[in-house]
């Protein structure tokens, strides 16, 4: 057998220990027997003294047994018994013989630990403090512990653990946990008494063990150390520990400013040697240093009332951005205070809104202090030079400031997050808006968003034998969120959340009063009037419906309450409902929606999301309809308006502009090879991806088309800047940019980066002959059972008509049975409602059961669904669709209030568990030769269709039914984490990536998981690709690296080009100067970029964000704490960032001064129109916030700025598209002539800015598609 049962295991031993006396034994053993490679094996340790070693090899097992019986090995002077087990884990032994080797950097069999090795991994202490880095570089203290020494206290120490990859300090019955990848420093001070300082990135856990039922909370904490050791067992005290929000009550007033803890009374001599050990081991930067205490932090109870209120004194938007800097590790409060006069002097001359976005820019220049930066921060971020920035802030020319709202296509909306510990704040973003926003235009700063994390900005995390719930859920989470918040002097109260929001654990809070028109605002009042909400006695469906206000909607068009039926009957049979979430309207309100003429129906969007009073779904086009009619069905009706309502905003969330892509995913591959999809299909995909990645290296086209199918570098307009320096426009000096621009090169680089990390961790490649698709209902009655109708309009206009067999899927994949046949019928004769209907699937009404329903429970209120017509990928047969019991939702039997639906909040809190679901689904079905048939994976796939409506029902997930025989231990190949295997910071010379990724890598946590190699299509596919070596292979084929070109070798062509177009005196092309308002604007550009850069890097990451990741709007260097999940909200809010900063700058470079830009500026919000109530023709009323396109942002389907699309002609005539209907031109300069002057003089001195300054590179490339499009325009 390959496993070893081992016996006599003294108490208190970890695996570790386990692990690292038997890699010493099979490395000696293999050596004996010339074994090669070593073995993998699992270590676990149980209950009463016993465990278990097992090894993929039977042999290498018999040779470490009879070693053993000779020469036993001893753990705290007790010999352990080695014996044959009878009962092995066979699956886990066969994952071993294809075990991967693991990737940390510490492996099972270093060997440079000995028996007492523990010792040099902790420091004794005799006292806890925490506190800040004055700016001096001295260290002020805010709070201190001793714990008093009797017989019955337990030892003080901070101690590492290598496997969790924690620091963890003990303090009598209460424990810090802190991750090592959280750790900026070590600094240890051997003056009297002693002194080590741990400087964080993140605040720690705190943890408190059960205490006695007369425990007294204010107690001094050690005074209780005999208390506990008296009621308390050794089985008492391995019960569950409790997460808290600090170690005290006076430790909680203080521990939200404070990322530095000092342990104190410490032996110099212990220290050197965790240092020494340390340093080594996990690259934890430690430095021994004599510093300076300079006595308590300035953080006492007058200090906060002063702040208090002055900050309620300002204006909202200033005092948010002087409390950020506080809370956000910036400044401390007495630093603040000192900036008192002058800011005050400031906000009166400017105004407060341009005070407050000076501080958020500033921001960006304030490191954040460490005893190791000393004096050279000083000079940074003392007040003095605070306030120094701030005066030349205001007394240069700012250009950009005068434009900075003119691009915002929403609202700006200020946001926090409270953690177990800290509150974070974070904006003003621009946000789309939402109906409840809109209803007081003006009054946006009395809302802000509220999200509810972990100390790393992640979701809540629960760790077995942790109670989170007491304390933290139910404590300090509960109580923000029924007693509210105090936030730059106003105190906002709980107010709703979207679905999506709630997935996000967002949320929306008010002001707790404000006055608009004599009338007073509350919450409540907000709530109340959203429409009748007392039918309903389901707390979360409460929730969902008061919720549906705010779902993010961009376009408003009021409608008469008479244009509206809501009497338009659902199609049902057999207890089914086929149009669930679907209604129709007439081809007026499509013309009034798209603001378009009429006949543009046959190319613009036809069928829309929307929201319209307590209604939700889709509205399609019906062109039989005459008149103003939108037809609404009961399944859409959530809730009814108010009576005397005369008509209601027609809100669009969506809009089917054309048609998305598909891609596989890791389900989805699963799913597929299940049903007997050759494998080989997948990996011709996927080579074919590579392929296309490959080509951008060389090819400008190509590059254009490969960011444009992945959604890359679409702020900057990167593909279009490519193909036009490689252009016939640029005659004779047209350059191959990716090949002759360096930062062109590295853009690209960036972004190809990004998508091959995207294939091989997620499985994203593209599938031709294949869309994804908004469903609607068939109201002609045209398609039968199991047909469906098809027609795409892309960009460019072509209509295309799918006809034949299809597979039609949907996300989430979990059930055999969630992909089915369909028939698509082609093309029906001219005339027919059915060809009015494009960019869309269309369903039939017809047969026993919906199609929809059976694709993961799918309904047409919005749902996406995927067509496949891709051959290679059809399996040869489909599985029945799954169908669970209709579960009956959580009821009350009274009316819903506000508390029940912060209790359900909390719960999904507490009960998300859709991931885990997920990620045991796809590990069973790898490891079962049944994959997703297996009856396991089926009873998954439940259980996820129960988390999922979990939103709706209150129902949680039954956790315990997960089946036990589910081995975590050991997972596949393919699940191994992307920011294991992959550098945590981007370098573009990939010179450091092997270097970097290792020392980063050994402060994560310790991989407890074995993996598999796994021989299933997900597991082939993950292997074929190396990301960091196969874009170095790319790169070398192509260019060898280092080889970097001088900005004159490519600027000069350029400018030869450019000069063709303009008057040879109106340019200095030779200059090597830059004229004065353009060096202004450059700053200025650069201070904004750099706080973008800051502000999305990702949580824990050291290092902004780079200037490519900005460009090309991907963020590559993640850590373990970056979620997925947010990852695209993330990219969406950087990319409308990043398009807003370029936009304003081609503003002030096309004005001639900074008024003429602001002049044509039009204001921030979304269109609003009316509908006259005769049902004519709708009137732009310009009263609540202007008029920007119905289209516009992420309103579409398809994203920002461009569609998506699976058609290669159609992707390259996108990328070489110079004329995309984004221009930002101003009155004055409509004349392509002068636009093309200014253009040119701007890059000219962008250029030699860049030669002045190397490593700001992206300024150039800002005006290139406009100077391309005004050149197309000057030729014509």
């Amino acid at each position: 057998m390959a496993s070893i049962f081992v016996i006599q295991i003294p108490l208190g031993t970890k695996e570790r220990d386990l692990r690292k006396r038997f890699g010493k034994v099979i490395r000696r053993v293999c050596t004996q027997y010339r074994i090669e490679p070593l073995p993998q094996f699992h270590v676990e340790v149980w209950k009463k003294g016993m465990g278990m070693v097992s090894l993929g090899c039977a042999q290498t097992t018999s040779y470490v047994l009879n070693h053993l019986r000779n020469n036993p090995i001893r753990i705290k002077g007790t010999f352990l018994k080695a014996l044959p087990a009878k009962k092995p884990n066979l699956a886990r032994i066969d994952a071993l013989k294809s075990a991967v080797p693991p990737s940390d950097a510490v492996s099972d069999y270093d060997s440079d630990e000995d028996e007492d090795d523990h010792r040099h991994d902790q420091i004794s202490f005799g006292r806890l403090t925490c506190g800040v880095w004055r700016v001096d570089g001295s260290y002020a203290e805010a709070w201190g512990y001793t714990p008093p020494r009797t017989r019955y206290s337990s030892p003080t120490v901070a101690r590492i653990e290598h496997d969790n990859a924690y620091l963890h300090i003990d303090l009598d019955h209460r424990k810090l946990q802190i991750a090592l990848y959280d750790i900026e420093s070590f600094v240890a001070d051997g003056l009297p008494p002693g002194r080590c300082y741990i400087t964080l990135r993140a605040l720690p856990t705190f943890l408190e063990d059960p205490m006695p039922a007369h425990f007294d909370q204010d107690q001094d904490l050690g005074s209780l150390a005999s208390i506990f050791a008296q009621n308390f067992s050794l089985e008492d005290r391995m019960t569950k520990r409790t997460r808290t929000a600090a170690l005290s009550p006076e430790h909680a007033r203080v521990s939200p400013f404070c990322w530095v803890y000092s342990l104190e009374h410490i032996d110099m001599a212990e220290c050197n040697r965790f240092f020494k050990r340390n340093e080594r081991r996990l690259g934890l930067p430690t430095k021994m240093m004599p510093s300076r205490n300079t006595g308590p932090a300035p953080f006492s109870s007058d200090l906060f009332k002063k702040m208090d209120e002055w900050l309620r004194s300002l204006d909202f938007q200033l005092a948010f951005q002087l409390e950020a800097l506080m809370y956000n590790r910036y400044i401390l409060p007495e630093e603040i205070l000192d900036l008192k006069s002058n800011l005050e002097s400031l906000a009166n001359e400017h105004g407060s809104k341009a005070v407050a976005m000076a501080i958020k820019d500033l921001s960006s220049f304030i490191p954040y202090r460490d005893a190791l930066e000393g004096h050279e921060a000083a000079s940074r971020c003392d007040t003095e030079e605070i306030k120094r920035r701030l005066l030349r802030h205001f007394h240069s020319t700012s250009l950009l400031r005068t434009v900075r709202d003119k691009h915002n296509t929403g609202v700006e909306v200020h946001a926090i997050t409270v953690t177990p510990t800290a509150v974070y704040y974070e904006g003003p973003n621009v946000d789309p808006g939402n109906r409840i926003i809109r209803q007081y235009p003006g009054h946006e700063d009395n809302y802000i968003r509220v999200r509810f994390a972990d100390e790393s900005q992640t979701q809540v995390h629960f760790q077995s034998g942790i109670d989170v719930r007491a304390k933290i859920l139910q404590g300090r989470f509960k109580n923000v969120l029924e007693n509210g918040i105090t936030i730059a002097g106003r105190t906002f109260d709980f107010l709703a959340f979207s679905s999506s929001a709630l997935r996000e654990h967002s949320t929306w809070f008010v002001r707790s009063s404000f006055v608009i028109d004599g009338k007073v605002i509350t919450a409540q009042s907000i709530r109340d009037g959203v429409g009748d909400l007392k039918h309903i006695r389901c707390p979360p469906r409460w929730a969902a419906r008061l919720g549906q206000s705010f779902t993010t909607t961009h376009t408003t068009l009021r409608v008469p309450v008479d244009c509206i039926n809501e009497n338009f009957k659902d199609v049902e049979r057999n207890g089914h409902c086929f149009s669930d979430g679907v209604g129709t309207m007439s081809r007026d309100v499509v013309r009034d929606l798209t603001d378009s003429p009429a006949e543009s129906t046959k190319k613009g969007p036809v069928v829309f999301q929307i929201r319209l009073g307590g209604a939700k779904g889709v509205l399609a086009l019906n062109p039989r309809l005459r008149g103003y009619v939108i037809n609404l069905r009961p399944s859409q009706i959530k809730y009814r308006h108010p009576p005397d309502v005369t008509e209601l905003s027609l809100e669009v969330a969506m809009s089917c502009t054309g048609p998305l892509p598909l891609y596989l995913n890791r389900p989805m591959v699963a799913l597929l090879e299940t049903l007997g999809t050759p494998v080989q299909s997948f990996l011709d995909l996927q080579n074919a991806a590579v392929t296309e990645l490959k080509k951008a290296l060389t090819s400008p086209q190509d590059a254009a088309k490969v960011l444009l199918q992945y959604g890359l570098g679409q702020a900057s307009k990167l593909g279009q800047i490519l193909t036009g320096l490689n252009s016939s426009m640029m005659g004779r000096n047209a350059i191959n940019a990716v090949q002759k621009v360096p930062f062109l090169r590295h853009c690209v680089v960036a972004g190809l980066t990004h998508a091959l990390r995207a294939i091989k961790y997620r499985c994203r490649i593209s599938v031709p002959d294949s869309v994804t698709l908004m469903g609607i209902l068939d109201e002609t009655g045209e398609l039968d059972e199991g047909e469906i109708y098809v027609c795409i309009r892309s960009k460019s206009r072509k209509r295309k008509v799918l006809e034949g067999q299809c597979l039609v899927t949907r996300s989430p994949m979990m059930h055999p049975g969630d992909v089915q046949f369909a028939y698509a019928i082609g093309d029906v004769k001219k005339g027919h409602p059915l060809r009015e209907l494009h960019n869309c699937v269309v369903f039939s009404a017809k047969g026993p059961r919906p199609l929809q329903t059976m694709l993961s429970g799918g309904d047409l209120d919005g749902d996406l669904y995927n067509i496949i017509q891709y051959k290679p990928l059809l399996p040869k047969s489909v599985y029945m669709p799954g169908q669970y019991p209709i579960v009956k939702p959580v009821t009350l039997n009274r009316d819903v209030v506000i508390g029940d639906v912060v209790d359900f909040f909390l719960d999904y809190i507490e009960s998300d568990q859709l991931g885990r679901i997920a990620t045991l689904h796809l590990l069973q079905a790898d490891r079962s030769p049944n994959g997703v048939l297996d009856q396991t994976c089926i009873e998954l796939a439940e259980l996820h269709s129960t988390a999922v409506d979990m939103a709706k029902t209150g129902i949680k997930p039954d956790l315990g039914s997960i089946p036990r025989e589910i081995d975590t231990r050991t997972k596949p190949d393919f699940m191994q984490k992307e920011f294991r295997l992959e550098p945590d910071v981007p370098d573009f010379s990939l010179v450091r990536a092997d270097t970097q990724k290792k020392s980063r890598r050994a402060r994560y946590a310790r991989e407890t998981t074995g993996f598999y190699r796994s021989e299933k299509a997900l597991g082939q596919l993950f292997r074929q690709i190396d990301v960091s070596a196969d874009i170095a292979n790319w790169q070398a084929r192509v260019r060898p690296v280092g080889d970097e070109e001088p900005v004159h070798k490519w600027a000069n062509p350029i400018k030869k080009a450019l000069s063709t177009y303009v008057d040879s005196d109106s340019v200095d092309w030779q200059s090597r100067t830059i004229e004065p308002t353009h060096s202004d604007l450059l700053e200025e550009y650069y201070v904004e970029l750099d706080s973008l850069c800051r502000d999305f890097a990702p949580e824990g990451r050291t290092d902004l964000l780079t200037e490519e990741e900005m460009f090309v709007c991907a963020v590559l260097g993640r850590g373990p704490h970056t979620l997925h999940n947010r990852n695209f909200d993330v990219i969406s809010a950087l990319r409308m960032a990043t398009r807003a900063l370029m936009k304003r700058v081609l503003d002030v470079v096309l004005s001639e001064d900074a008024n003429a830009a602001t002049e044509t500026g039009t204001a921030t919000g979304s269109a609003v129109r009316s509908v006259p109530a005769s049902g004519g023709p709708a009137a732009n009323n310009g009263g609540d916030g202007g008029s920007s396109s119905v289209q516009s942002g992420a309103s579409t389907i398809v994203g920002d700025d461009f569609a998506y699309s699976s058609d290669e002609d159609e992707i390259a005539t996108q990328a070489g598209d110079f004329d995309d209907g984004s221009s930002v031109l101003s009155a004055a300069d409509s004349d392509p002539t002068v636009r093309m002057e200014r253009l040119c003089a701007f890059f000219c001195s962008a250029v030699n800015y860049q030669e002045a300054n190397p490593e700001r590179r992206s300024a150039p490339w800002i005006v290139m598609p406009e100077i391309f499009k005004t050149m197309t325009e000057l030729t014509q």
